[in-house]
């Protein structure tokens, strides 16, 4: 590895690219608009039609086709006397996942984060042992160790019941429940004090996907220092409570919250991260175009580029320093980009631990919760 610079990542799922489209160009979002001053550039993404939030989010997070990194679903089903699971059953899905599980022929088992076989861009850098931070991110339960923390994705939910496969290290459980019990504490209050006529989301929903981002705010603003070389963290509200009904002037104002929320944070982020990248999909609202804005200096780009979501995880591991893989694409051009200090076949094959039947039973029932499943 060269020195290379912080990095730094955020993930809004369920952002319409016109929602921050015209947000960016009435200056409702300054702290990006500042970022996009000092050289960023907002660029086009596109999804794959039909890819699962767990697909999407690992291309991300490791730069490589879901083929390669092994995430392909939410979960699958284990037939009996089989010892794999079948993540993508296609026309007999419908059969496994009732006639099946009825009759005992199969199991539905959601798959851990010991499916996936691609490295993400956190867990390379912190191979140099440098202290990085990955919070609600998908293929991340149960968390495993590495140079700093990793709160699992649905860590907010994992954290209330004291799940410790959820965190890594463990040690940080007692610290991190408090930071959860702060939080539901200041909502309750803002719920109290709030106008009972105003718009907004139902209690529900609010308590499903606006108040655990809060907490994932919260975390990643306070690992936001200098030690941190690559932090990471997604967050899901408006793909979550506008999957579980939400909608009309309600969901308009949690639009509005959710991204003058992450404007902030961009803006905490890009003081102690060279290159910062917040994607804003659209997630489960519909259509597959959304939007990446890369803050860094000495980017241009004349009309909006494209940016292929896996160059997402290449521009980070570039800027941050590491080798430049073959499995993995060029960094966009519309950036000036330091040479890498190496060339290499393949970052290597992940091989994490095996997780446990009580894991799996959480980790299922989180995505339950949360209106995946």
């Amino acid at each position: 590895m060269a020195p290379g610079e912080r990095v730094a990542l955020v993930g809004l799922d369920g952002v319409l690219p016109d929602e921050l489209d015209y947000r960016l160009a009435t200056g409702a979002l300054p702290h990006l608009a500042a970022l996009l001053r000092q050289g960023g550039v907002v660029a086009r993404t596109e999804r794959a039609a039909g890819a699962t939030p767990a697909e999407i989010w690992t291309t991300v997070a490791t730069g490589r086709h879901a083929v390669d990194h092994g995430v392909r679903a939410l979960d699958g089903y284990r037939l009996l006397g089989m010892s794999s699971v079948l993540a993508r059953p296609g026309p007999w899905r419908g059969f496994w996942g009732t006639v099946g599980v009825a009759a005992g022929l199969a199991e539905q088992r959601p798959l851990l984060s010991g499916v996936r076989r691609a490295p993400a861009i956190w867990e390379l850098v912190a191979r140099g042992g440098r202290p990085v931070a990955a919070i609600n991110w998908w293929g991340t339960y149960p968390a495993e160790p590495t140079a700093g923390l990793v709160l699992s994705h649905g860590g907010w939910d994992h954290l209330a019941s004291g799940d410790r496969a959820a965190l890594a290290p463990p040690e940080a459980l007692a610290e991190l429940q408090a930071m959860r019990a702060a939080t539901v504490a200041e909502f309750a209050a803002e719920s109290a004090a709030a106008d009972p006529t105003a718009p907004r989301l139902p209690t529900p929903l609010r308590e499903l996907a606006l108040r655990p981002d809060e907490f994932h705010r919260r975390v990643a603003s306070r690992l936001a220092d200098g030690a941190t070389r690559a932090l990471a963290v997604y967050l899901p509200a408006l793909d979550l409570a506008a999957a579980a009904g939400g909608g009309g002037a309600a969901l308009a104002l949690a639009v509005e919250r959710e991204l003058t929320a992450a404007d902030q944070l961009a803006g905490e982020l890009a003081r102690e991260a060279t290159t910062l990248v917040v994607l804003f999909e659209p997630g489960r609202r519909g259509g597959g175009e959304g939007r990446a804005l890369v803050a860094r200096a000495g980017c241009a780009a004349g009309e909006r580029p494209e940016l292929d979501l896996r160059q997402v995880a290449a521009l980070l591991a570039r800027a941050a320093g590491l080798p430049q893989s073959a499995e993995l694409p060029e960094p966009p051009a519309f950036c000036a980009w330091p040479e890498p200090p190496s060339r290499v076949a393949s970052y290597g094959e992940r091989r994490p631990a095996a997780g446990s039947a009580q894991a799996e039973r959480e980790y299922l029932e989180t995505l339950r919760s949360l209106g995946y499943l």
